[in-house]
């Protein structure tokens, strides 16, 4: 069984590819100003995308936010590379990791140097994982305000009792029962915890744990155009400002 489901992750990925990759060569076409000086004085947003691993997925994100001008310093952090994410996703694995690794270091920097001021993570889809990793491995002492992870690409057993250990105001997750496609590749291709079965970006995290608070799609949503798929809010800004916005503005 194990034989046959690594074989149709490969037959997918490779079904998958030359699409990929045709997206990838036209998603860098747009990337954030550096954040000002002053602003890094106040916050620090911190968004990782999904697994195109492009600066454009976070666009709307980062217009919505300049929009609402939030004070705080914006950034998006690229994790890795497509073409491993769905070749080797063992090798994206360890990509995302180290990625990880290294924001934990960056950011535990930021928190001694800042111990007062607001730090929020947030991770789309593949970035959801990135997030996480780096929230769960911050040093004992460091702790970011909040992390927000929007159809997380991981197993719905994920445990994020780490993460939550290192925030102040715990985590906000959103999920889509909707969220059919990516729900078929991570039981085909693996979830990007290496976790192959359902994941959280369809069925929410399985924590009970009160500082975890999961907001599923619903039918009001389709208001915004939003039906609940994997991809039908990212570049929603109206969306974003109604439903994600007040998670940064309610973080200090």
């Amino acid at each position: 069984m194990e034989g046959e489901i690594r074989m149709n992750g490969r037959m997918f990925r490779c079904a998958l590819i030359g699409a990929v990759l045709l997206t990838v060569s036209s998603c860098n076409v747009w990337a954030p100003p550096p954040p000002p000086d002053d602003a890094l004085e106040r916050g620090l947003v911190v968004m990782y995308p999904g697994a195109f691993n492009s600066d454009i997925e976070l666009s709307q994100f980062y217009q919505a936010f300049e929009t609402a001008k939030i004070p705080y310093a914006v950034e998006i952090k690229v994790w890795g590379t497509t073409e491993r994410q769905i070749l080797d996703p063992y090798g994206a694995y360890d990509e995302l990791v180290a990625t990880a690794m290294s924001e934990s270091e960056r950011i535990a920097d930021y928190r001694h140097d800042h111990p007062d001021l607001p730090i929020i993570l947030l991770g789309y889809s593949a970035g959801a994982a990135t997030a996480m990793i780096a929230a769960e491995n911050l040093p004992d002492d460091v702790k970011v305000t909040r992390v927000i992870l929007l159809s997380p690409s991981v197993s719905r057993g994920f445990d994020v009792t780490g993460m939550l250990d290192h925030t102040m105001h715990g985590a906000v997750a959103y999920s889509s029962g909707n969220d059919l496609f990516v729900n078929f590749a991570m039981n085909v291709i693996g979830n990007n915890d290496l976790v192959w079965g359902d994941t959280a970006a369809t069925f929410g995290f399985d924590s009970t744990d009160e500082r975890l608070i999961q907001f599923r799609w619903d039918p009001s949503m389709l208001l915004y155009a939003n039906a609940g798929g994997h991809w039908d809010y990212f570049l929603n800004r109206l969306w974003i400002t109604d439903h994600v916005l007040p998670w940064i503005n309610t973080a200090e």
